[in-house]
């Protein structure tokens, strides 16, 4: 019986149809939540987009983005992965995207003559906006929100990525 289970429960989730990867560059715009004042930063990143049924993709992103300030910088790796829902055909034209994982953070800066790093882990959530062009680019907006120590803390994101493999 628990085999029946499984492969119901998980065989259609490897039963991809298309799949799609990109890399890209990044521009990202941190929210001053009044503690911080880190602006504009760039960034690369990776994303897989596995064709999972019509209209649907399970997508995963990675990256790395780099957010510099006059005393110091802040640093994320986000490991998220999510669902992509392509308002025509899967995997072509406009997408709604929600991802969920791990936001990774270092924070170095100087005070009064001492450098003082932090590094965290926390979890992240991201709700996109996106458009396939030509079946070779990925345009995209986000808003990067990460929730760690009774805080929130967010950036916007606008990529745009070269698909790699369509």
């Amino acid at each position: 019986m628990k085999k029946i289970i499984f492969v119901f429960l998980f065989v259609p989730f490897l039963s991809f149809s298309q799949t799609l990867f990109s890399v890209g560059a990044e521009s990202a715009l941190w929210i001053n939540n009044g503690n911080t004042n880190f602006g504009i930063g760039p960034s690369v990143g990776l994303d897989l987009s596995l064709g999972y049924r019509s209209n649907i993709s399970v997508a995963g992103n990675t990256g790395l983005a780099y957010y510099p300030e006059s005393n110091g910088s802040l640093i994320t790796v986000p490991l998220l992965a999510g669902i992509k829902y392509y308002f025509d055909r899967s995997q072509e034209g406009v997408y709604i995207a929600g991802q969920v994982g791990l936001q990774l953070t270092r924070i170095s800066m100087d005070f009064l003559g001492s450098k003082l790093n932090t590094t965290t882990s926390n979890l992240g959530f991201t709700p996109k906006l996106g458009v396939i062009l030509n079946d070779k680019m990925d345009l995209s907006a986000g808003c990067n929100l990460i929730i760690g120590d009774g805080n929130v803390s967010q950036y916007l994101s606008f990529n745009f990525s070269y698909i790699i493999n369509n």
